[in-house]
């Protein structure tokens, strides 16, 4: 499946997306710049997405998880502890769709400060551009 590239200042974070609705209608929105909102350990970032809930949507995640809530329509990413977490857990204010798992370390999210911008894309968008060589190579004297 796709990648995809979460930036935010000098933060970046791969992820894999799952083979899902939800990801599938959230490739299709990409590029997306948003706010982090956070909620404990919780990056939220808010956008109206086309999106329901899945039959297998959790309400318990697991380090690495992206998730999509229908409900509050809000992104979520996890990193530690929300405000009605019990010992050990991970508890979303909503039941959500996994639609993604991190490649890289979430721990970076606590770099991100409040009603920071975050900008989703697609991965191969966000690779830098090969840049053109600085002198060309000269063009053959029987061509234009």
């Amino acid at each position: 499946m796709s990648e995809i590239v979460i930036t935010s200042g000098g933060v970046e974070l791969t992820a894999r997306l799952a083979d899902t609705l939800t990801a599938r209608v959230i490739l299709r929105a990409l590029p997306l710049r948003l706010t982090a909102i956070f909620w404990g350990r919780l990056v939220r970032l808010n956008v109206h997405l086309d999106a329901y809930r899945d039959p297998d949507a959790v309400q318990l995640a697991s380090l690495g998880q992206l998730l999509f809530s229908p409900e509050h329509e809000d992104i979520y990413i996890p990193y530690g502890a929300t405000p009605i977490s019990r010992t050990g857990e991970i508890r979303l204010p909503s039941p959500s769709n996994i639609w993604a798992e991190a490649l890289d370390d979430v721990q970076v999210l606590r770099d991100v400060q409040d009603g920071a911008a975050l900008i989703i894309s697609a991965y191969d968008s966000a690779r830098p551009r090969a840049k053109k060589p600085a002198n060309p190579p000269p063009k053959a004297p029987w061509r234009d």
